[in-house]
């Protein structure tokens, strides 16, 4: 079976918190944890809409709690969008499939992306995958280390990188969202 979700997480910065919206999402937990520390607060089974969709959500959320992770998942496709927002302003938003690659590149690059997706293995893996005409082309980005619209390179599986970011950022799972949110 395919991954097909998508999940939104949230930390307090130092602005004070949007009461009412802290309620209707019931983030009242967001208040009890450690600045520094994402919650899930929206999980969204099925398949994730396109960003365009997501991203007022993601940047009015951020209004009312500090900062929001969003990451969504379609891996039948190979479809993986990631939107970073921070009181109010995008920090980061990407999209990526296996037939456009990254089909969207706004805001600014973040270090997770160096240190996920532009390591020494993963380019070795992609040069043994491609004849050695593109390997030029393919060290090229790699050098770069900054994802561009349109960029086959680097390649992801989007569960694997929905892993990596739990990891890097520390997210809780969805088991534990749906287990604390009563949803299993």
């Amino acid at each position: 079976m395919s991954s097909r979700f998508g999940i939104y997480y949230a930390r307090r910065t130092n602005i004070e918190p949007d009461r009412h919206f802290l309620d209707t999402f019931a983030l009242a937990q967001t208040l009890e944890t450690p600045l520094g520390s994402f919650v899930g607060f929206k999980y969204e089974p099925g398949s994730p809409p396109f960003p365009v969709a997501q991203k007022y959500f993601g940047l009015a959320s951020s209004r009312a709690i500090g900062e929001t992770l969003y990451i969504g998942v379609q891996a039948n496709v190979g479809f993986f969008h990631y939107e970073h927002c921070q009181e109010g302003a995008l920090l980061r938003r990407l999209a990526y499939n296996y037939d456009g690659g990254w089909i969207l590149v706004e805001g600014c690059p973040q270090d997770w992306e160096r240190e996920i997706l532009f390591v020494e293995e993963k380019l070795q893996t992609t040069l043994a995958c491609f004849e050695e005409d593109m390997h030029d082309h393919i060290r090229g980005i790699w050098e770069r280390k900054q994802l561009q619209p349109g960029d086959q390179f680097p390649g992801v599986d989007p569960d694997a990188l929905y892993g990596e970011l739990q990891r890097y950022y520390q997210l809780p799972s969805i088991a534990d969202y749906l287990k604390l949110h009563g949803e299993q």
